[in-house]
């Protein structure tokens, strides 16, 4: 027989996750690039989109919480406290292996 899915045990999985899967630490990460030229010409353009699309995070939270105001505790707790922080990091670690490859900075639409 299945257990039943409760608000208690998403609520604890949601924790988990955050325990589990911390934002990346940007010192952590190996940016290494053999040519950095070949790999800014061929996937620029999608590190830069990566990049903006996990800075604009902050939006989407902003934005969940707005058209959903009455959300569960448990729903805030994981867009606000699990999800926008990891997501957060791997763009400002996106945003860093592009400007390693010579790139620009990523300029977020948070408006």
């Amino acid at each position: 027989m299945a257990e039943q899915i409760t608000q208690q045990r998403i609520l604890e999985h949601v924790q988990r996750l955050g325990e589990q899967y911390p934002p990346i630490s940007l010192d952590s990460v190996d940016r290494q690039v053999n040519d950095p030229r070949a790999v800014a010409e061929r996937y620029g353009h999608v590190v830069d989109y990566l990049a903006r699309v996990e800075l604009e995070v902050d939006r989407n939270v902003l934005e969940l919480l707005v058209l959903l105001p009455d959300v569960q505790e448990v729903d805030r707790l994981f867009y606000a406290d699990v999800w926008q922080p990891q997501e957060i990091q791997h763009g400002l670690i996106l945003d860093r292996l592009q400007q390693d490859l010579g790139r620009p900075a990523t300029t977020p639409e948070l408006e």
